[in-house]
C-alpha cells in the first residue's frame, strides 16, 4: 500500500478483498496519521479492485444525505469529465468523477474523485463500484458517461444500474451497432445518407483488391475507434499508395482489432462540421447545436483543437434522419466531412456521447450536463426543449492546438501572429479556468516534469 498527499487530499491506493474505511487524518495532521479500518465504506460490497480514494470520500458521500441536488456521477476523466464537473458543480450539484490514474479532473474544486482500472478490462469492477455507491445515496443520482466504452458498461448493465442512477444512454444493441462502424455505416446507407467509399477487408486478398480500387490518399482505421486506437495511435493512418495500405493491414491485421479501408474525403480540417444534441428517452431532439472545425490535430485525421458554433441546417437535418433511423436517445455527435468535389456532406462517424466540443456548446448556450441533469433529476417539471445556440463561439483545447500550431508553422502554414489573432476573443477554452485553475497548473506541471526527465 503506497500512500501520497496532495494539497490538503490524502490519496491512498489499495488492493484487498477486504473493504476499508479511509478515516481523514486530524485537521493540520499529517496524512501518514491515515488509519485503514476493515469495514465496508459504501454498504456494499468492492472486491478485488484497486482503487485510489481521497481520504473523506466516505464522509462526503454521507454529507449529501438531505441535500437538494442530487449527486452526479461522471465516469471518465480528461476533457470531458472536467466540462461535466465544472457545468455542475458550479451549479451546487454534489459531482463524484471516475477517471483512470493519469487523470486531472480531480484537481478540480469542483468534483470528489476516485481512481479506476482501465475500464475495458476491469468492467466488473466500474459496476460494483457503482453499485457500492449508489447504495449509500440517499436519493438515486445522475449517471453520466463520457466515452465509448463507459457507454457501453452503463448501456449493457442498465437493468443493474438503473435501480441507483437515473440516466439516459441507447439500448445496448444500438450502443453497439453504433461503435461498430461496419454497422453504422450500413444504417446510414439505408437511411439514405452520404458515405466515403469504404472497404471492410477481412483478409490480405481482400485489402489488395481494395487497395487497387479505392482514391488516394486513403484511410486505414479501425471498426472501433476505442480499441483501434491502442493499436495504431491515432484515429486513422493515411496511405498514398496500394503498397503503402496493404503494408498497415499486414503489420495489424494480427490484431484482434478489425480495421477498414476508406477514401480519403477532398477537404481541409474547416471542411468537417458536427452536429451535438441530446434526445430524451421518447427519441425527441431536446437540444443541440452546430458546430465546425477550425482546426485539428493530427490535421486531417486527429481531434478538434480549435473549433467554432455555426449555423448548418443541412448538417442538423441529415443528423435527424439518421438517429431516428437508429432509434436513437441519449448524449450524442455526428461528423460529416463536405466533399470539395461536389459540396455534398459525407458521413464520418457518429459518437453515442458528447466529445471534445461539449465546453463549445456550453459556452455557445446549450449546457448538455446541466440539460440532461436536469431531464433526469426533475422528470415531472421536464424543461421545454432548448431553441437556438450562439454562433461564432470559438473553443481552443489547449493542449492539441498548441501541437497543431506547431506542426502547421514547420510547414510554414500558420504563423505565430495569424495563430495569436486566431485565438484572439475565445471563450471556450477546454481546460484553463480562472475560477478553477488547478487541472491546467496540474497539466502544466506534468508537462515540463516530462520534458525535464
Amino acid at each position: 500500500m503506497t500512500q501520497s498527499t496532495n494539497s490538503d487530499r490524502s490519496t491512498i491506493w489499495w488492493s484487498s478483498s477486504q473493504p476499508v474505511q479511509v478515516i481523514s487524518p486530524a485537521r493540520g495532521g499529517s496524512a501518514r496519521g491515515t488509519r485503514l479500518v476493515p469495514r465496508d465504506p459504501f454498504s456494499g460490497t468492492i472486491e478485488r479492485q484497486c482503487v485510489r480514494f481521497s481520504v473523506d470520500l466516505d464522509g462526503w458521500l454521507k454529507s449529501t444525505v438531505g441535500g437538494a441536488l442530487p449527486i452526479a456521477v461522471v465516469l471518465g476523466g480528461g476533457v470531458h469529465g472536467l466540462s461535466y464537473a465544472r457545468s455542475l458543480g458550479r451549479r451546487g450539484v454534489p459531482v463524484l468523477v471516475a477517471e483512470s490514474p493519469q487523470g486531472f479532473v480531480g484537481k478540480s474544486r469542483y468534483v470528489r474523485s476516485v481512481t479506476l482500472g482501465a475500464p475495458s478490462e476491469n468492467a466488473d469492477e466500474w459496476v460494483e463500484f457503482l453499485v457500492a455507491v449508489g447504495k449509500s445515496l440517499p436519493q438515486r443520482g445522475a449517471l453520466f458517461a463520457v466515452n465509448d466504452v463507459l457507454v457501453e458498461l452503463v448501456a449493457v448493465h442498465a437493468d443493474r444500474l438503473e435501480e441507483w442512477f437515473h440516466f439516459v444512454v441507447p439500448d445496448a444493441g444500438v450502443v453497439r451497432s453504433i461503435l461498430d462502424k461496419r454497422f453504422q455505416y450500413e444504417t446510414a446507407r439505408k437511411a439514405g445518407v452520404a458515405l466515403p467509399t469504404t472497404f471492410f477487408p477481412e483478409s490480405a486478398a481482400e485489402v489488395e483488391e481494395a487497395a487497387a480500387m479505392v482514391r488516394y490518399p486513403a484511410l486505414f482505421k479501425p471498426y472501433e475507434a476505442a480499441s483501434g486506437r491502442a493499436q495504431i495511435r491515432l484515429k486513422a493512418l493515411r496511405a498514398h499508395e496500394p503498397d503503402e495500405l496493404v503494408s498497415c493491414f499486414r503489420r495489424f491485421a494480427t490484431s484482434d482489432t478489425k480495421f477498414m479501408v476508406q477514401e480519403f474525403v477532398p477537404g481541409d480540417d474547416t471542411a468537417l462540421v458536427g452536429y451535438l444534441a441530446f434526445w430524451d428517452r421518447d427519441g425527441r431532439e431536446r437540444a443541440w447545436m452546430t458546430k465546425a472545425k477550425v482546426r485539428q490535430y493530427p490535421s486531417g485525421v486527429g481531434d478538434g483543437s480549435f473549433q467554432v458554433s455555426v449555423t448548418a441546417p443541412e448538417v442538423a437535418e441529415v443528423s435527424r434522419c439518421l438517429l431516428r433511423a437508429f432509434k436513437y436517445r441519449g448524449l450524442v455527435s455526428v461528423e460529416f466531412k463536405r466533399d470539395a468535389r461536389d459540396n455534398s456532406y459525407q458521413l464520418m462517424e457518429i459518437n453515442p456521447r458528447t466529445v471534445l466540443g461539449n465546453p463549445l456548446a456550453i459556452s455557445a448556450g446549450v449546457d448538455f450536463p446541466w440539460i440532461v441533469y436536469r431531464y433526469l433529476t426533475r422528470p415531472d417539471e421536464h424543461d421545454a426543449p432548448v431553441q437556438g445556440f450562439r454562433v461564432g463561439v470559438k473553443h481552443v483545447n489547449e493542449e492539441l492546438d498548441l501541437r497543431a500550431f506547431l506542426a502547421l508553422r514547420k510547414e510554414r502554414k500558420l504563423t505565430s501572429w495569424q495563430w495569436i489573432r486566431q485565438l484572439a476573443g475565445a471563450r471556450s477554452w477546454a481546460v484553463a479556468s480562472i475560477r478553477d485553475p488547478q487541472p491546467l497548473l496540474h497539466l502544466v506541471c506534468t508537462h515540463s516534469r516530462r520534458q525535464q526527465s
